[in-house]
């Protein structure tokens, strides 16, 4: 094992990125960094250590407690690692979500003034107020104040209102 750590410390090194202990998922894969770099620098030495790749699945399952992946995914993530450096999968495409950027904004916002309305509060922060909703709702767990106009009632309304009555005709059976 201890050849297998300095294998990866100096894969590490000579590739010039930097793993941060909190990068737990590189992306959308089930597989932590550990795992997909371990099970990679393992595939890569069994040219020179004469294992196969059933020996390889079969350390990953004892050393991480999880069914390792398929033969073609190995592969595939030594190919990437020993061509590019990084295990990591490119960024996604698309629009990048920025929801968790503002949530601190959102929740200072909530708390120095609650009862703003979510129109004013987004306009003022200059987020969309479906975003503005998504944060009140979802991430601050708040309940969303709706008014509704109250009609007072009158003395004459007292007169008008039908009072229902109910009567209960309550028979012993014998």
């Amino acid at each position: 094992m201890k050849k297998y750590l300095i294998t990866v410390c100096s894969l590490l090194i000579f590739s010039g990125k930097c793993l941060k202990a909190t990068d737990i998922m590189a992306d959308t894969s089930s597989y932590s960094l550990e795992e997909r770099l371990l099970a990679s620098v393992w595939t890569h030495d069994r040219v020179h250590s004469g294992r196969t790749m059933e020996d390889v699945r079969h350390d990953f399952t004892a050393r991480f407690g999880k069914p390792a992946p398929p033969k073609r995914t190995i592969l595939r993530w030594e190919h990437k690692l020993f061509l590019t450096g990084s295990i990591k999968d490119k960024p996604r495409t698309g629009r990048p979500s920025t929801r968790r950027d503002t949530c601190a904004e959102v929740k200072a916002s909530v708390l120095q003034s609650p009862k703003k309305s979510l129109r004013k509060r987004s306009s003022e922060l200059g987020i969309p107020k479906t975003t503005m909703l998504t944060h009140m709702t979802q991430d601050l767990d708040l309940k969303l104040f709706k008014p509704s106009l109250v009609n007072e009632l009158s003395d004459n309304d007292m007169d008008k209102r039908h009072v229902a009555r109910v009567t209960f005709n309550i028979s012993e059976s014998e």
